[in-house]
């Protein structure tokens, strides 16, 4: 592909050079306006870049007398100026420029011609073809074939559609008006009938009708571009070009998209795996230390006993981080069982707090309960509800400071009950509040608390899980409210 670069600025030379590097473009230099319109003369050049300003001349009168020569009618000619001037800018356009781009946005221009050059890379692709016209059909797959298509051709959609069912293809172009008993609108809507990537093959439509209505109706049909006959080289070879490029990245989409699910199935597998291996020395650990602590024959020394009591707080925090790592592999892969039913907010309430009432006893903390309606319900999961609950109640007590207290909040709508845990905690920051539902993070201030990093992001998981929702407010030196809302029961 050659470029054409028009400017005296040798600086300028170096950085297209550099950021085409690789691109398959030959980028060719001239200084002045003779030595370009010689160049021009004798090569026909795929992009024109040229100065405003040049020794003797303008840019401006260069791209009005290429456009006027048949050879530079569609080919891309871009003014590079210092001038910010919107009388500049009119003229450049009304005389041929395709684009006007400032000096200090040279970066820009070659993220420009980078495109350019890859979309006018020559084209790969097979390329189904119905027209019942030889000579239209003879001369358009002439047109595709000699820029490096594979065309299979056919006069009628019957023989195409036979072919299509056993091929993979990158394009499908049809004409409307077909001689046979399946006409081009009834082809491609064969084609948007079936599943999966043969559904979403791109569809050209070869027409002789230019109206707008018409145009309406074919996109709502099924077709993704069309182009109007008599058709024109140029124009064609783009819009194909473009609708294969989009294919290519559709179908690596797909690609991409089944590697993440059988990975992120393969990491569910292991992590259950994992987690059941883990369970079982941890089980034996747990058992044995209480075993130690229950033994009176053999009563533990004070000491011994504060050994064995860290024993089994450390077994408890390793099989509450496997509980959360096997939940959210879970969730990840989709095989969370929900069994949504109405739950009483009360009866909710009141089993959560009874869970974690000694721990906010330990720390002197009071958790104030509001009057419930007992006839309020939602609708939800009853065991991961009040694991949610419970676990923004725990928080509630573990960031609290000493001699604080928890409000627990209940506000009915009439489609959701939310439920608040408010706390009298330090609070947290704009920046913390962002780091909050990220997998794994502890925030910096509560490193040495107990915890998984995993609980809040279990909570937002089984509360969307639930056609619910997670939200968070806090303060600094105020503290923090969780809450969740949850469809009402009737």
């Amino acid at each position: 592909m050659e470029i054409l670069l028009v400017d005296d600025n040798t600086l300028l030379h170096g950085i297209l050079t550099g950021g085409l590097t690789g691109s398959g473009a030959n980028v060719r230099f001239c200084a002045d306006l003779a030595s370009a319109r010689e160049a021009t003369a004798d090569t026909a050049f795929a992009f024109v870049c040229v100065a405003l300003h040049l020794p003797d001349g303008d840019g401006i009168a260069l791209a009005r007398n290429l456009r006027a020569q048949p050879g530079y009618r569609h080919t891309p000619i871009v003014l590079l100026t210092s001038s910010e001037s919107t009388e500049t800018y009119r003229e450049a356009i009304s005389s041929g420029v395709t684009d006007v781009f400032l000096r200090r946005d040279v970066g820009q221009l070659v993220e420009f011609m980078k495109r350019f050059t890859l979309l006018r890379a020559p084209l790969q692709g097979r390329v189904l073809y119905v027209e019942d016209t030889r000579s239209q059909r003879e001369l358009l797959s002439h047109m595709l074939s000699g820029n490096g298509l594979e065309v299979r051709a056919f006069a009628n959609a019957e023989s195409a559609w036979e072919q299509y069912a056993d091929t993979p293809f990158d394009l499908v172009i049809s004409d409307l008006v077909l001689s046979g008993q399946m006409s081009g609108i009834e082809f491609i809507n064969r084609i948007r009938r079936l599943e999966g990537a043969s559904g979403d093959v791109p569809i050209l439509a070869v027409t002789a009708f230019d109206d707008i209505s018409r145009r309406i109706e074919l996109f709502y049909l099924g077709v993704t571009d069309y182009v109007i006959k008599p058709v024109i080289e140029e124009e064609l070879l783009a819009r194909v070009g473009n609708l294969i490029a989009r294919q290519r990245l559709y179908r690596t989409a797909l690609t991409a998209q089944e590697q993440a699910r059988t990975a992120n199935e393969t990491k569910s597998n292991f992590i259950s795996h994992v987690a059941h291996e883990l369970r079982t020395p941890l089980n034996a650990i747990q058992g044995y230390a209480q075993m130690l602590a229950a033994n009176k024959e053999q009563p533990l020394s004070a000491t011994q006993t504060e050994q064995v009591q860290q024993i089994r707080q450390a077994g408890d925090h390793v099989l509450a981080l496997v509980a959360d790592l096997l939940d959210t592999a879970r969730i990840e892969a989709g095989k969370v069982e929900l069994q949504l039913n109405p739950i009483s907010i009360q009866l909710l309430t009141s089993e959560a707090i009874k869970q974690v009432s000694i721990q906010a006893q330990n720390r002197g903390i009071e958790i104030m309960v509001p009057s419930v309606d007992p006839a309020l319900s939602v609708r939800a999961d009853p065991r991961r509800t009040l694991q949610v609950l419970l676990n923004l109640l725990s928080n509630a007590v573990k960031y609290n400071r000493e001699g604080g207290t928890i409000q627990l909040l209940c506000e009915a709508h009439e489609d959701s009950v939310q439920v608040s845990v408010q706390d009298t905690g330090e609070g947290l920051s704009a920046e913390q509040l962002e780091q909050l539902f990220v997998p794994f993070k502890r925030l910096a201030r509560h490193q040495n608390i107990e915890g998984t990093g995993l609980g809040l992001v279990v909570c937002r998981s089984l509360m969307e899980a639930m056609n619910g929702s997670i939200a968070v407010t806090s303060e600094v030196g105020v503290g923090t409210r969780f809450t969740i809302t949850l469809p009402r029961a009737a």
